[in-house]
């Protein structure tokens, strides 16, 4: 009977195990701020018409409905920053994207998944940084390559191997760094070139040689080109700083066309378009791609513009801060429509972005004591605050800070400080310190001989104590009198890219940092000497780092290629998270302070995901496999969330108990057996 019962409970209590130990890992709570960086457009003209955008982080993404709707499609895409694309006129169903370093992608099921089509070297764009395709349309095995520094490449047979046609002085391709391509489709031997600061040039002869064509575009930087396939003579240009251009007589002559364009109407904002393409049947109708906007539309020439981002969820989560007083509110930096803020753990996000337009967030912050006052820090404008929770944001650089230059990569606020004032940012041009609050900003650079500040943390006990991670020569350092004066804390960091620190807030001379490629390293006396602490952890390029505020050995570390870790042990070994996290690097990281074990992660391109019931790690590599340490649930728990946990307990104990009873049992029919054995026999 004890065995029959140990059997049922084992078994009933067998999914609970499996639970803890497959790979449900984490939950997609919310697919991503809309838009992105938008590198390429191409539309195809049959039926269902699908539109291709190829993003810098998302890999692909396609829409069947004009826009309305966006899907990834990236099955066998190993390189996710897309900057080119282009569709076989012949076979819809083919279509070619060209990545930053990684050479030409091939699609023949419409982007159902993708194979390489590098060439065979030296006659290869493998290691050359395509930035645009064209395909001759009278003869599709005819491709063209805009490249970086290499100019234009031309191959005759579908990408099996490419030649340089730039051209010969005088009439050549005087800028190599092509970043557009537009064909004529009337006379497919004459072909245009968008270049990097030197407007657009013309061939008439396939490539033999070259003529300028930049009235009204002198000098700037053309990243796409767009040609009406019944008029050829009108184009569209996508510039680097101020949106659109329009030509009507093959380039002679280029015209403004920006209105409704994010930040178009703003002085010092730059409008960069990075791609272009025509409806080929609604010839009004073009759509553009904008870095950190996402895809626009107009239906009237370039006249008027509007978004089209719907679930184009191509953005870079770059900052995590979540309300101490109030858990449910979390707010997320972004690199495409600056804020999003969520009332309700995560389940929806808006924007909360006036006053910022589309600006780049790289980090948060919030005050612990009005925490409906938040600062952000941009690229390149500086810091912003707020003080209504999101709802409008000004610029906060008075003092040394510039609003239209300064890099802001790291904020972090003093714990230390009664009333919230003092704050830190680290920049591409040190660190910056405020004592009132943002209202004015003094230099703090004194023995920093690293500028390029990526990383900060303050000790939470000792306030005047500080950390600054750098990408430089010396790596990492160390201010004891509140930023005043800094001393290289770097004795066993074997690498002086530093992306993360975390101080253990128990033991404050404890500190973690995440490296660029040599994972995560730990010092227990303050910074004087550095261990790595890499067991188990098999991706090194730490971006981001989180103490559990409860239990202090335990730390998260996420890295590039969707991979997050977990360490139960203070960095000694790490275990791989499975689920849902896989392709997008990992960037932002925040433990909700009301339930340590609910962690946030913020990624590029797959949106932000949360983890909930932290459990023991079994295993497994990063990048979404192996085994999971966490149960995927809502963000604060649910009755039937809770049931079924206090369910699982008992089916344990029950399993134990069984086990337990199981054991006893075998041992005293043993000791039956031998007391029977050894008993004298009678005669």
């Amino acid at each position: 009977m004890v065995r029959w019962l140990f059997f049922v409970f084992s078994f009933m209590a067998l999914p609970v195990f499996m639970t803890n130990t497959s790979s449900a890992g984490v939950e997609n709570t919310w697919p991503g701020a809309e838009g992105g960086t938008i590198q390429a457009l191409a539309i195809d003209s049959n039926f269902p018409r699908p539109i291709y955008a190829g993003t810098e982080v998302g890999g692909v993404f396609t829409s069947t409905d004009d826009g309305s709707n966006w899907s990834a499609v990236n099955n066998g895409l190993t390189n996710f920053n897309v900057q080119a694309v282009a569709i076989n006129p012949d076979f819809n169903s083919t279509v070619y994207v060209g990545t930053s370093g990684g050479g030409v992608f091939k699609t023949t099921d419409g982007g159902t998944t993708w194979t390489a089509v590098n060439g065979v070297a030296p006659n290869d764009l493998t290691n050359l940084d395509v930035q645009a395709l064209a395909i001759n349309p009278s003869t599709p095995s005819t491709l063209y390559a805009g490249t970086a520094g290499g100019g234009v490449f031309r191959s005759n047979n579908s990408g099996g191997s490419w030649t340089a046609v730039n051209g010969v002085a005088p009439n050549d391709l005087t800028n190599l760094d092509v970043q557009a391509l537009a064909i004529n489709p009337s006379t497919p031997s004459t072909l245009y070139a968008g270049t990097a600061g030197g407007g657009v040039f013309r061939s008439n002869n396939s490539g033999g040689s070259w003529t300028a064509v930049n009235t009204g575009l002198a000098d700037f930087d053309v990243q796409a080109l767009a040609i009406n396939p019944n008029t050829p003579a009108n184009l569209y240009a996508g510039t680097g700083s101020s949106g659109v251009f329009r030509t009507d007589n093959s380039g002679d002559i280029w015209n403004l066309r920006s209105t409704g364009l994010p930040g178009a109407a703003v002085a010092n904002i730059d409008v960069d378009v990075e791609a272009l393409v025509i409806d080929p049947i609604q010839l009004s109708t073009v759509y553009a791609g904008l870095e950190s906007g996402g895809v626009y539309k107009t239906s009237d020439g370039a006249f008027n513009w509007f978004s089209s981002n719907t679930s184009l969820t191509a953005t870079r989560i770059q900052a995590l801060e979540i309300d101490p007083s109030s858990t449910n509110t979390i707010y997320a930096g972004t690199d495409s429509t600056a804020v999003y803020k969520s009332t309700d753990g995560g389940t929806n996000f808006s924007a909360r972005n006036q006053g910022m337009q589309n600006d780049n967030v790289q980090a948060l912050a919030i005050d612990f004591i009005d925490t409906s006052n938040l600062y952000a820090g941009t690229r390149d404008r500086g810091v912003f605050k707020s003080i209504n929770g999101g709802s409008t944001w000004n610029p906060a650089n008075g003092g040394g800070l510039a609003t239209n230059d300064d890099d802001v990569l790291a904020l972090a606020i003093d714990p230390g400080d009664p009333i919230a004032n003092t704050l830190y940012a680290g920049t591409r041009r040190g660190v910056f310190k405020t004592t009132n609050g943002a209202f004015t900003w003094f230099q703090k650079n004194t023995g920093l001989t690293d500028n390029n500040v990526q990383a900060l943390a303050v000790d939470p006990n000792t306030t005047n104590t500080l950390y600054a991670g750098t990408n430089g020569a010396d790596g990492l350092f160390k201010s004891i009198d509140g930023a005043d004066n800094w001393n290289t804390s770097n004795n066993g960091l074997t690498n002086t890219n530093v992306q993360a620190l975390a101080i253990d807030p128990d033991i404050t001379q404890t500190v973690y940092a995440g490296t660029n490629g040599d994972g995560v390293f730990k010092s227990t006396n303050g910074g004087t000497n550095w261990t790595a602490m890499n067991t188990g952890l098999t991706n090194l390029n730490v971006q981001t780092l989180a103490i559990d505020s409860v239990d202090t050995e335990i730390i998260y570390a996420g890295t590039d290629f969707g991979s997050l870790f977990i360490s139960l042990d203070g960095g000694d070994n790490w275990s791989a998270i499975g689920g849902a996290v896989s392709g997008a690097d990992v960037l932002s990281l925040a433990i909700d302070p009301a339930t340590t074990t609910t962690l946030y992660a913020g990624t590029a391109g797959e949106g932000l995901f949360f983890l909930t019931e932290r459990g023991e790690p079994s295993g497994g590599s990063g990048g979404g496999g192996g085994a999971s340490c966490f149960i995927a649930a809502a963000a604060n728990g649910s009755s039937m969330a809770r049931q079924a946990q206090l369910l699982s307990a008992i089916f344990i104990l029950l399993a134990l108990l069984c086990t337990t009873l199981f054991v006893l049992f075998r041992r005293l029919k043993l000791r039956e057996v031998v007391f029977e054995t050894a008993r004298p026999k009678s005669k």
